[in-house]
Parts: structure tokens; C-alpha cells; sequence
């Protein structure tokens, strides 16, 4: 997540200095069943002058996507091979189709001329930290990021004011949303229509197996040193998807787990294996922990199963 978070934070940086801000990246993938599109709008561009924030704060309200759209457009690409087929531009009508809006965020330029402090919803910048303009990325994720330019949860305003030495009239912000749906055929029994991975197993290399069938079975039994496990996560879900990984949380210090790949390609109905090497240091204190073995993707957590691993 983090490295997705910090890819779009210097691509809108990148395109801000081109003068190209916010790009038209509309597209639509086809599937045998259905489609899956994201469409990007610019809210407010320009930038926007938002008047003398030294003295009064600035405040605007974010407008969530609506769950369904009458038509998406964009580039098309058929997804029911490999690799995907570039169709160019094409649009679809959505009454016959069931949507469900599977993620939704905001990308937002803070521009400034001068120094000081700039504060957004309580967050504060230090200019000489953060060049004009400042970019934000706000989104639904129950993931914890420590870049303070990025916001876990979508709040239903932003206020922005600044304190120091500024040019009163070079404050401005652009804004750009970006809305995800994911729609099936109306013909077709309701299924989930973002990919929904589930953790399948958990096999120790030699030993017993501490989850099946997204079961706990066993505990995760493991000396001081190196031990080689085999881990698997299924899509049942009516999509591909593209970045499905996997994570250990909870893990005691002087334990670590180096995960590969990092990221791959599931097909619906299908098994992803990963490799995991768990490594537990000399100094790993005897006792039984429990660590969350945990399914995800950028856009957010799947699934979730705690164990204990114990350390005799």
C-alpha cells in the first residue's frame, strides 16, 4: 500500500511540473460476464484561487461517487485473455447491468508561493519540506500509513489555512476524483463482482499444515533459525486480479517473514501459492504469539485468519 500511496503522490507531483495535472486515464475492462472501469473527473481545476488563507481558512465539501453511473467510457480492453487486448475507445450503457462501486478517492493539489506552515484538516506542513504544490491523496483504507499527505478515511470536507510568510494571493488547489465500479450482466445471478480472496492454506515444508481449506488446524511450531512454508489464497471472485498479496501481522520482534512473490496475477476461481521463509532470531523470547496471516491488495484487506506460532 505504501508503495502504491507513494506512486501516485509523485505521479500527480510529475504531471503538476508538466502542466498535464490529471490526465484523462479512463478505462473500462471487458470480461466475458461483465465490465470493471474507473473513471477519473476533475472537480476543480485551474488551480483554483482560494483567497488569503493566512487570515481565513478555506473549506469545500468532497462529493462521493454515485453508486451507479448511466454510462462509463474510456479505453477498452478485453480482459478475458492474457495479455489484454487494447480495444481503443468505446462506451457502455448500464441498464442492463448490475454496478457496485467498489472504491472511490480524491487527488488534491495544495499550491502556495512563499513560507511558513500549511494546515490541512489539522495537518501540518512545513514548506520547507513540502514544494508547491503539496499533493494529497484521500481514500478508504483500513490500512495505517505514515505519509501525512495521505488520508486513511474520505472526510466529507477539507479546510485548509496557512501561517508564515506567504504571498496572500498564490494559494490555490486543484481536486480530481477518481470512481471504480465493478458491473455484472442483469442476466446473471448476483455474484461478487470485485475479486474476493480468501486464504486457502498454510503449509509448513516437511510438517504439518496450520490452516486448510481457511481453517486453523495446527499451531506453527518453530525453533531459532530458517523454516521454508508454502501459502495459498483463492480467488473466488467473478474478476482477475492484479495485485493480490500477502502479509504477516503481529509477528514478535526478531521475527520475519520475507513473502514471494510480492505481488501476482489471480484468475477468477483460481490458487495463488506464494513462498515464505519465516526467520526467528536467537533472541526471540520462548512463548506462543499470535500472528494474523492477512490477504490483500492495494485497494484494501480480503481476508484474515490468526494462529498461534509458538516458540518453544
Amino acid at each position: 500500500m505504501k508503495k502504491l500511496i507513494a506512486t501516485i503522490l509523485s505521479f500527480i507531483l510529475l504531471l503538476a511540473g508538466l502542466g498535464m495535472v490529471f490526465a484523462n486515464g479512463n478505462y473500462i475492462q471487458v470480461y466475458d460476464n461483465g465490465i470493471f472501469s474507473c473513471q477519473r473527473e476533475l472537480l476543480i481545476y485551474g488551480p483554483r484561487n482560494i483567497g488569503d488563507i493566512t487570515s481565513t481558512s478555506y473549506t469545500f465539501n468532497l462529493e462521493r461517487c454515485i453508486v451507479k453511473p448511466i454510462s462509463l467510457s474510456g479505453v477498452c480492453y478485453d480482459s478475458s485473455v492474457e495479455p489484454a487486448v487494447n480495444l481503443g475507445q468505446c462506451e457502455y450503457m448500464l441498464s442492463n447491468y448490475n454496478c457496485e462501486l467498489i472504491y472511490d478517492n480524491f487527488e488534491l493539489l495544495v499550491y502556495y508561493n512563499g513560507s511558513g506552515t500549511i494546515t490541512v484538516n489539522g495537518r501540518n506542513f512545513d514548506t520547507s519540506e513540502y514544494k508547491s504544490p503539496i499533493p494529497f491523496l484521500l481514500h478508504d483504507s483500513q490500512e495505517y500509513d505514515t505519509e501525512p499527505r495521505t488520508f486513511e478515511q474520505i472526510p466529507s470536507s477539507i479546510t485548509i489555512s496557512a501561517d508564515g510568510d506567504f504571498n496572500t494571493e498564490g494559494f490555490g488547489i486543484i481536486l480530481e476524483r477518481q470512481c471504480c465500479w465493478g458491473c455484472v450482466k442483469k442476466s446473471l445471478p448476483p455474484a461478487i463482482l470485485y475479486p474476493k480472496l480468501d486464504i486457502e492454506s498454510f503449509n509448513v515444508a516437511g510438517g504439518p499444515s496450520v490452516i486448510r481449506d481457511g481453517k486453523v488446524l495446527s499451531a506453527f511450531q518453530m525453533l531459532p533459525g530458517s523454516q521454508q512454508v508454502s501459502l495459498q489464497v483463492e480467488n473466488r471472485g467473478f474478476f482477475t486480479q492484479n495485485d493480490a498479496r500477502v502479509r504477516f501481522e503481529g509477528l514478535p520482534v526478531g521475527v520475519v517473514v520475507n513473502v514471494t512473490p510480492e505481488t501476482q496475477t489471480i484468475k477468477a476461481h483460481n490458487l495463488g501459492t506464494y513462498s515464505g521463509t519465516f526467520t526467528v532470531g536467537s533472541n526471540v523470547p520462548s512463548g506462543t504469539y499470535q500472528v494474523t496471516m492477512v490477504a490483500f491488495s492495494p485497494q484494501g484487506v480480503f481476508d484474515r485468519i490468526t494462529f498461534n506460532l509458538v516458540v518453544p
